[in-house]
């Protein structure tokens, strides 16, 4: 993500001392400063683009969860802890996705992002002939994914029970989450505070950012879900954009068209970044929403440091918006008329 020279107030410029917050380009050194600043404190700050001003930020300009919760074009799901369970499983599409619970409940399912590691898709062969970005190539990928699916699939934790006393079944659960779910939008009791605006993230140093290009890709891709979230949801002001919680469909939920009997399927489960919806009548079409964030950032292994990635013209060709697309094609027709006049 290309960072500009004014950065917000809770980034300042990169220098050469430690412990300093970063953000921008950073400070460019010479040799003899760079060499004193090395021989003081041989930290990740002397040996990472303090020189070159290349620092792999993460955090550049990005939105925390409770931030993009806090925003009026996105619809948040109420805390886990006041969240209606049941029996069943249904209860779990209003469980946020950053709590301990989705992580046990996740493991062991295949879920619509493990897909591509599992053909083997992420493989430098394959990822080569279908141009995915290098945050999306390497066997890591694969190996993650093994390491989840070995996992044994947890159970469901014990079921609430209702102001009378007695456990919540499907329906009463369902309703009284729809309702948490309405009142943590609004702002109405006891969800008045989530009406206020969240503190800002903090500052962040150098040494925070992890010096593996797996890990940083991974943070990356984190860090960034919710700010793309966000600029989906101003993209589309006439709509709506819903948090997804965990949907684990049950064996006679598969369609018998499929082809598969008990037993040929590993436990399968749907956790989406969120959902869409075009307006915000009844009748709106709802479209399923998946985040993929490429970290433009490679490992340079001849000088041992990070590097930014070169990005080629038909790669930027190929995520241009129509805005963008419309700017280029005035642009070339521009350059043509002054080429023309030019010959005669």
């Amino acid at each position: 993500m290309s960072q500009k020279s004014q950065t917000p107030h809770s980034h300042k410029r990169p220098s050469a001392r430690p412990n300093q917050p970063r953000g921008g380009p950073g400070n460019h050194t010479s040799s003899e400063q760079h060499r004193r600043n090395g021989s003081e404190n041989d930290g990740y700050h002397t040996r990472h683009h303090v020189e070159d001003g290349m620092y792999p930020n993460p955090w550049w300009r990005t939105l925390t969860r409770a931030e993009l919760r806090w925003q009026k074009l996105y619809r948040a799901l109420p805390p886990a802890e006041d969240v209606a369970t049941h029996d069943g499983l249904e209860w779990l599409s209003f469980l946020r996705q950053d709590t301990p619970i989705f992580d046990n409940m996740i493991q062991g399912r295949l879920t619509g992002r493990d897909i591509l590691a599992v053909v083997g898709a992420h493989e430098p062969s394959a990822a080569r002939k279908m141009g995915l970005p290098h945050n999306m190539v390497g066997h890591e990928h694969a190996l993650t994914v093994i390491e989840k699916l070995s996992q044994p699939v947890m159970p469901p934790p014990e079921p609430k029970l209702r102001n009378s006393g007695e456990p919540h079944d499907e329906e009463s659960a369902s309703k009284t989450n729809r309702m948490l779910v309405l009142k943590y939008n609004s702002g109405c009791a006891p969800y008045t505070s989530a009406k206020q605006k969240p503190a800002s993230r903090p500052r962040v140093t150098a040494e925070e950012c992890p010096s593996d290009i797996v890990q940083l890709r991974q943070m990356w891709s984190a860090e960034q879900s919710s700010s793309g979230l966000y600029a989906l949801g101003q993209h589309n002001p006439h709509g709506m954009v819903e948090e997804c919680g965990l949907v684990i469909p049950t064996p006679d939920k598969i369609p018998q068209a499929w082809g598969f009997s008990d037993g040929e399927l590993p436990p399968l489960a749907s956790a989406p970044a969120a959902k869409l919806k075009t307006s915000r009548n009844r009748d709106a079409l709802e479209r399923i929403v998946e985040i993929y964030s490429t970290c433009p950032y490679v490992y340079y292994a001849a000088k041992g440091c990070f590097a930014r990635e070169p990005v080629s013209y038909t790669h930027l060709r190929a995520h241009e918006t129509p805005e963008h697309l419309v700017c280029r094609l005035l642009l070339e027709k521009k350059k043509k008329k002054h080429h023309h006049q030019t010959k005669t």
